[in-house]
């Protein structure tokens, strides 16, 4: 098969052209989709062993409790502070 030949009619007609170029945006799109989703996973794996690990005061590895700790607090705080507005809402109505 001449691959030369294939090529030429793929790009001098408009048609294949806009096919060959759906299909392509199609598999990147699976591809991007694919990868998003193992991206996710991963995350949200990451976060199930932080929690874990903090849960039974396992120790954190490198200077993490640096980073996440903070981090704890002010999250708690955070929810302290939404609750407590939620509180002040529901007593002005």
């Amino acid at each position: 098969m001449d691959y030369q030949n294939l090529y030429n009619t793929i790009i001098s007609e408009p048609i294949y052209l806009s096919l060959v170029i759906i299909f392509l945006l199609i598999m990147i799109y699976s591809i991007l989709k694919k990868f998003f989703k193992l991206l996710i996973l991963g995350f949200f794996a990451i976060i199930f062993y932080i929690s874990f690990l903090i849960y039974t005061d396992g120790d954190l590895p490198g200077d993490s409790e640096e980073l996440i700790k903070p981090i704890i607090d002010e999250a708690g705080k955070a929810i302290n502070d939404l609750s407590n507005q939620l509180q002040d809402m529901s007593k002005d109505k």
